[in-house]
């Protein structure tokens, strides 16, 4: 089987068609209509055809891709789904993401309620003071009232 090369890499993203092109081994080389270059490994556990995207090109390079479907194709002889293992990891992260997002959120709730706290504090303290002046106001007013 023919392997692939930079030179034809290149010239596939140069000429803009959507294209799948096989390096071997299960790993392919694939463009989109919009233009992204994505290795993806295509293998087979419990009789299922799988795939497992690797990354982008150029960012991952041929040799990269090559040494990392490597690396994944081992990780399968040894009855490891690596797509699933992916999405598990996808998915620790996201639960790990959304609890940091709530305890952030919830002390956010915290600090927003004790500064309602002390604000409801100083309004009942003027409260007070306005009741206490009012009813001092009105003795005096009733003091007044008897003396005329």
């Amino acid at each position: 089987m023919v392997k692939l090369t930079d030179i034809q890499l290149r010239n596939l993203i140069r000429a803009g068609k959507p294209t799948a092109k096989v390096d071997g081994e299960g790993l392919t080389f694939t463009l989109s209509a919009k233009g992204t270059a994505v290795w993806t490994l295509r293998y087979r556990i419990g009789g299922k055809g799988k795939e497992l995207t690797l990354g982008r090109y150029p960012a991952i390079s041929l040799t990269e891709a090559r040494q990392i479907a490597s690396a994944k194709r081992i990780e399968i002889d040894q009855g490891i789904d690596v797509a699933t293992e992916k999405q598990k990891d996808k998915a620790r992260f996201a639960g790990t993401f959304r609890l940091e997002q709530l305890a952030r959120e919830v002390e956010r709730a915290r600090q927003w309620l004790e500064r309602i706290e002390a604000a409801a504090e100083i309004a009942k303290a003027r409260l007070d003071v306005a009741e206490r002046a009012l009813e001092i106001e009105r003795q005096l007013e009733a003091k007044h009232g008897q003396a005329d």
